[in-house]
């Protein structure tokens, strides 16, 4: 028997549904074989893990208090219902405003900057003009 028809048998195996040659077969394989050994007494712990779980009672007053807290909910004062008007309403309507009023200065402060239009053309002098020429750093260094 390979590995992985030993584990694919292992759930059969534990069931006892497995014919008696296919046991004796598992249980020589689980002897000879460390890997699946390992594999079956990990099967053995999740199995009785899961066993102790569905063994669990729940808290038989765990529904009194979920359905006194949902209750307790339900009798909101009529204060907190008030406070709701504020985010069901002016929150939105005040988000609205502070949008549009970022979008508002954005443009009117890209429309503010002008890509020197407003100067003209630069002369040409000035286009051609070499200030390294100019300002020599020998003689700038010995000042």
């Amino acid at each position: 028997m390979n590995c992985k028809t030993c584990k694919e048998n292992l759930d059969a195996y534990l069931n006892g549904s497995l014919p008696e040659d296919m046991i004796q077969v598992m249980k020589a394989h689980l002897n000879g074989c460390a890997d699946c050994r390992t594999y079956y007494s990990t099967f053995l712990l999740a199995e009785k893990v899961m066993h102790e779980e569905r063994q669990l009672e729940p808290n038989p007053f765990l529904a009194t208090r979920v359905m006194a807290k949902i209750e307790a909910l339900e009798e909101v004062p009529a204060v907190a219902q008030k406070g709701n008007v504020f985010s069901r309403v002016w929150q939105p309507f005040l988000v609205t405003v502070s949008v549009t009023a970022a979008i508002f200065i954005g443009v009117m402060a890209g429309s503010l900057y002008n890509t020197g239009q407003a100067y003209g053309q630069i002369p040409e002098e000035l286009v051609y003009l070499d200030d390294a020429a100019m300002e020599s750093l020998p003689v700038l260094m010995n000042e």
